[in-house]
């Protein structure tokens, strides 16, 4: 007996029919694996993007979290009871080679400010001459008494070198602050 059985018989178009089948099998596999790794292509790109999203999420948390940081500090700086100490604590804290820009930024305008109110606040030195002119003024503010207006609306009479004494007092002080604080009469 033979593997083969001689009475099959198969149409010439049926066999064409097998041989289209088949390679169409064969084109549709090959296109299936394509798109398969495509796909696959497709989901590395996918996970290397979520992933780089990720990182930029948790670099943007931390950011946030800095500047959150940032401004609790200026508020704190803002609201300071002693904001020279404050500036200065914030300079020593701060003040290293490896901040960031900004904070480089904010330690130079600091310190430019502390300079300023540094020379701004120091006192001014009076003359002798100023000292003893305001005690004269002082010494006949003392010396004099108030006024009292009468019934009818009339001031009293003033004595003239009481008048005087007063009048002469007060142009020395005037001439001796415009002399020594120009700024005063400005």
């Amino acid at each position: 007996m033979s593997l083969y059985n001689a009475s099959v018989s198969i149409q010439l178009d049926d066999l064409c029919g097998m041989k289209q089948a088949a390679d169409l099998y064969e084109h549709m596999k090959d296109k299936a694996e394509a798109a398969e790794s495509k796909n696959i292509e497709a989901v590395k790109d996918l996970e290397a993007k979520l992933a780089q999203a990720q990182k930029t999420m948790e670099n943007l948390n931390a950011t946030i979290a800095e500047d959150a940081e940032r401004l609790k500090a200026w508020e704190q700086a803002a609201n300071a009871k002693t904001p020279v100490a404050a500036a200065h604590d914030f300079l020593t804290e701060h003040d290293t080679p490896f901040e960031s820009d900004e904070t480089d930024k904010a330690c130079s305008i600091i310190r430019a400010l502390l300079v300023s109110k540094e020379t701004e606040a120091k006192p001014r030195e009076l003359s002798p001459l100023f000292k003893q002119r305001v005690a004269n003024a002082a010494d006949v503010l003392r010396c004099m008494t108030p006024l009292v207006m009468s019934g009818n609306g009339e001031l009293p009479a003033i004595e003239g070198d009481r008048y005087n004494t007063v009048l002469k007092t007060l142009a020395d002080l005037h001439d001796t602050i415009v002399a020594e604080m120009p700024e005063v009469t400005k």
